[in-house]
């Protein structure tokens, strides 16, 4: 019986992890940092890529304001369309709508306009 019961323990526990959350503000208001892309592209590319967006992180803070890391540090607003599952941020560059494919405790999946590449951000 101790057996049956840890075995069911570990299946919900692995079942748990990576599973998707509410795409919602409260679970988005914190920092993202980059962690990897998806995208069509060869090793060799996708290398070039991830050293580029190494240091990329995206912030969003429940006051609604935001900050985006890339280069050179963009502060700006953002609201969200949970049933669109976009995020729209808006910067001194203009605005930028940001995709969410998946979104767990774990990672966001996002892309940004119309790009085919998606970025993977982890919290920190």
């Amino acid at each position: 019986m101790k057996n049956i019961l840890l075995l069911f323990i570990l299946t919900i526990a692995q079942l748990s992890v990576g599973q998707e959350i509410e795409i919602n503000e409260k679970n988005l208001s914190k920092k993202w940092v980059f962690a990897d892309i998806i995208n069509d592209d060869t090793e060799e590319k996708k290398a070039e890529i991830r050293e580029m967006l190494e240091a990329t992180v995206l912030t969003f803070r429940e006051d609604k304001t935001y900050t985006f890391e890339f280069i050179a540090e963009i502060t700006g607003t953002w609201t969200l369309d949970a049933t669109k599952k976009e995020i729209t941020t808006k910067d001194r560059r203009g605005t930028n709508i940001w995709h969410i494919h998946s979104l767990t405790k774990d990672k966001a999946v996002l892309s940004r306009n119309d790009a085919k590449q998606k970025i993977i951000f982890k919290p920190e």
